[in-house]
């Protein structure tokens, strides 16, 4: 997996937010709109710090590295889907 950055739009961003959602991370205000914001950077902080996964340099220079995208993403999927209307 490669890196996302603040400001990168696809759809592997979409699949990110979603997964964050999934695990309990909202974006109550953009949702999964598939673009590296301000809201999308926090609830990944939030995850590593909850998790102790010490990756919070990397995101105060806006960068999530793909080992923890991969590491959200696995998370999402061995929890039981919850329904958000921002998904």
């Amino acid at each position: 997996m490669t890196d996302i950055t603040k400001g990168d739009q696809n759809s592997k961003v979409k699949e990110l937010q979603r997964a964050l959602i999934r695990v309990g991370y909202p974006l109550d205000r953009w949702g999964a709109d598939g673009q590296v914001g301000s809201e999308t950077l926090a609830a990944v902080a939030e995850y590593c710090e909850d998790k102790a996964l010490g990756c919070e340099n990397d995101l105060d220079d806006g960068i999530i590295r793909g080992w923890l995208v991969d590491n959200i993403i696995e998370a999402a999927k061995e929890d039981t889907p919850e329904t958000h209307s921002l998904i």
